[in-house]
């Protein structure tokens, strides 16, 4: 019997990316939709043929019929929804940033591994083959020493275009449901700068989270951060390794995001991919000596989406129990890490 799922939202992303996704994973059947939209939950579950919808989260995890639930909601809820499913035994993906504070996402982590069930943050560049490739070819520069130390690492995102034509989802004409739950942001953090952290971690997190991803032997150690109404410049270590964290938002007919690792004797850049671009892979160069000469090759991964592999992956670890490279207990350190940002910029 494969691995039943249930949604939680079935908004912009829940369609577009995420039921998009699962529908296609062998092993895998979407059974139920909770959607505080009426109308939407009907007409969604029709496409998709969805036998069950529900009214709320809690009717939802009732079934227990349901050995998944993938929580395709703004972040805010994260932490009030994921606990909810988690503490009713049942496996959880939610959406990224995976909370606003550490202590949340150490208490999801903590659920989830006594209640022994899969917890997963939607990360999904770190299932882009592109990413891949590129992580093996820094691990084993890092291994062999051919290219020298790692110097120094740059990572930026000047947003752009997210997009690219991915089709639209369904729509009812429903008013947005009044939102329930309460934003829990840090202690330290004022109030005026909520809306400021709130846009860091929805678009820096996925920086953040692909620097632990590519570099995972150390800490990231956050050791001064400016910002400039939207605009950032954060400077982290890892080790003797200095790291460069920018970005602000422009004007682009693509995603502009970039992370550049610089050795003594060459470097290795990834441009991530447009992140509704089903075509879209992240493009990886290698620049380096060889046989004397300096040279920059490509490296080409397989066009495969991330968000389908990311699918894929979670079921993989719910029906099988195959190692997510997305667990939660991963992504403890990116909030962690974007808290002493925002400290060092003035809470």
């Amino acid at each position: 019997m494969g691995v039943r799922v249930g949604f939680l939202g079935v908004g912009y992303m829940g369609q577009l990316a995420h039921l998009h996704s699962f529908s296609r994973v062998p092993g895998c059947e979407v059974a139920a939709i909770a959607e505080l939209r009426p109308a939407l939950a009907k007409a969604v579950a029709e496409k998709y043929r969805v036998a069950r919808v529900y009214r709320d989260h809690e009717e939802l995890l009732a079934d227990q019929s349901i050995d998944a639930v993938v929580c395709a909601q703004p972040y805010h809820r994260n932490y009030y929804l994921g606990k909810a499913v988690l503490d009713a035994g049942k496996a959880l993906l939610t959406e990224k940033p995976m909370v606003a504070r550490s202590e949340d996402a150490r208490e999801l982590v903590e659920i989830a591994e006594r209640k022994g069930v899969v917890y997963g943050v939607g990360f999904m560049k770190r299932h882009d083959p592109g990413v891949h490739l590129a992580r093996e070819a820094v691990a084993g520069f890092i291994e062999s020493g051919e290219l020298g130390a790692l110097r120094m690492v740059d990572t930026t995102c000047f947003l752009g275009d997210w997009l690219q034509h991915p089709g639209a989802p369904i729509t009812s004409g429903e008013p947005e449901p009044e939102d329930e739950f309460v934003a829990r942001y840090p202690e330290f953090l004022s109030e005026a700068l909520y809306e400021a952290y709130d846009h860091f971690l929805n678009i820096y997190s996925h920086n953040v989270n692909l620097l632990h991803f590519v570099l995972p032997a150390a800490p990231l150690v956050c050791e001064t951060a400016v910002r400039a109404g939207e605009s950032y410049l954060v400077s982290l270590r890892q080790g003797e390794t200095l790291i460069s964290l920018r970005g602000t938002p422009t004007r682009s007919h693509q995603w502009e995001e970039s992370t550049v690792l610089f050795f003594e004797k060459g470097r290795v850049a990834i441009y991530s991919a447009t992140p509704l671009n089903r075509q879209a892979v992240a493009r990886v160069f290698v620049y380096r000596e060889k046989a004397g000469l300096l040279s920059e090759t490509q490296l080409f991964p397989p066009v495969e989406w991330a968000f389908e592999r990311q699918a894929a992956a979670f079921i993989e670890a719910v029906g099988r129990g195959a190692a997510l490279t997305t667990a939660g207990k991963h992504c403890v350190a990116d909030v962690e890490l974007m808290e002493e940002v925002f400290r060092q910029i003035g809470g």
